[in-house]
């Protein structure tokens, strides 16, 4: 017999029969006897599915990713048992169908990444990162993945009983692809982020660590519950490469850790800013996302691969300028959220002011961005590449690619 799958199939894993059975002259001697050979596939899709030989029906099947939303192809598939409860991180499966009760099926992705399921359900628990190629950006994250407590020093200043000191819990990885990487610090498991249809230049993470911000060369910025890894917030206008984005030093609530603000710069030399109320419905509660991640920190909560949930909210646009003559490379925003500066090809930093913070009052202006620059700094001979304000003093740092770093002081405008 013959199966039509419609895809590029790469590998097979057929499932081991089932244990043999006690002997007894009532039954057969062996359980595995008369049971259906069974086997999953997996190809160019990206997708888990397990087939019955003999039949056209499928088994069972992973869901399919949200619209828009392409997996890479799985080039390898095998079945392994699994480290003991401890080791590894990795969380025993539940119990399931026959042979594979207790296994995992490996599989290995076209962009080298190892992926582990779930043999009896085909739900990811687990994903390890074989090559990241070029790293564009990388922000720590305060906020552990879902299901994992965070870690808290003990008494007198002691370790907790991982051995781990406290700190941050997660690492976001933006590299040379359109997935962004969002690693447990403490398992090394990975959770991939997928929704950018292009290259993820760059990221922010809120002050809290709860949400996490992406820019890519889509010409979109996408916001990230970064407990859960779903995609809550969308922001489109931009009509080039989003190389620049940044939050707010400010939090407030409801809910509790709310950045209130959000900017980004892009090659289309405009700055904007976003209206973030939206993410938000009445109450303070956070709307719902939609979970794109391929896969868990390897704990409790840790696995991927849910499609539940609503799309992401698109977020308005509040304000916009045309900030520099050319392509906008960084963005930064003050601590207290009344200041944005911005550096650009044209080798200069300009300053801005955000939310009528520099004397306006009216509600329309809360969320705008100054029509002018309050002030320009100019010293850099090449194109400036990064800059940031300090979170104690009223100094602002730059660096360019003339070889400096540079600073200014308060709001004199000039670079020493």
């Amino acid at each position: 017999s013959s199966l039509t799958l419609l895809e590029s199939i790469e590998s097979i894993a057929i499932d081991p029969p089932p244990p043999a059975g006690p002997k007894n002259s009532a039954g057969p001697k062996n359980s595995a006897e008369g049971s259906p050979l069974s086997f999953v596939t997996a190809g160019s899709s990206g997708l888990l599915r397990r087939w019955v030989a003999g039949s056209n029906a499928c088994l069972q099947a992973q869901p399919s990713p949200p619209a828009g939303i392409v997996l890479p192809g799985l080039t390898h598939l095998l079945h392994c048992r699994p480290s003991p409860p401890g080791i590894g991180g990795a969380a025993r499966p539940p119990s399931g169908i026959g042979g594979v009760k207790g296994l995992l099926l490996v599989g290995v992705t076209e962009d080298h990444n190892f992926l582990l399921h779930d043999a009896s359900s085909l739900h990811l628990t687990r994903t390890i990162v074989g090559y990241n190629d070029e790293i564009t950006d990388l922000k720590f994250i305060a906020v552990p993945p879902a299901g994992i407590p965070a870690l808290t020093a003990g008494p007198a200043g002691q370790l907790p009983p991982l051995g781990i000191p406290p700190g941050p819990a997660q690492l976001a990885v933006a590299t040379n692809s359109d997935q962004i990487r969002l690693f447990d610090l403490r398992q090394m498991g990975c959770r991939l982020l997928l929704g950018h249809t292009d290259v993820v230049l760059c990221l922010s993470a809120s002050k809290s660590g709860a949400v996490l911000a992406s820019a890519s060369k889509d010409a979109t910025v996408r916001l990230w519950d970064t407990s859960t890894g779903r995609a809550v917030g969308r922001c489109v206008g931009h009509t080039d490469a989003v190389g620049a984005v940044a939050f707010g030093g400010k939090e407030g609530g409801p809910p509790a850790g709310m950045p209130h603000v959000l900017v980004s710069a892009s090659k289309d030399r405009t700055m904007k800013r976003w209206d973030l109320t939206a993410l938000f419905g009445r109450g303070g509660k956070r709307a719902a996302g939609r979970d794109t991640g391929g896969g868990g920190g390897g704990g409790a909560g840790g696995g991927g691969g849910d499609t539940g949930g609503g799309a992401p909210v698109e977020l308005p646009c509040a304000s916009t300028v045309l900030a520099h003559p050319k392509e906008i490379n960084a963005l930064a925003v003050s601590p207290n959220d009344k200041l944005a500066i911005s550096g650009a090809q044209d080798r200069v930093l300009k300053v801005w002011s955000l939310g009528g913070a520099m004397g306006g009052s009216a509600a329309a202006d809360a969320l705008s961005i100054g029509a002018e620059a309050l002030g320009v700094l100019k010293g850099h001979k090449r194109a400036v590449w990064a800059c940031a304000f300090s979170p104690v003093d009223r100094v602002a740092a730059s660096g360019s690619g003339d070889m400096t770093v540079r600073h200014c002081f308060g709001r004199r405008g000039v670079l020493v």
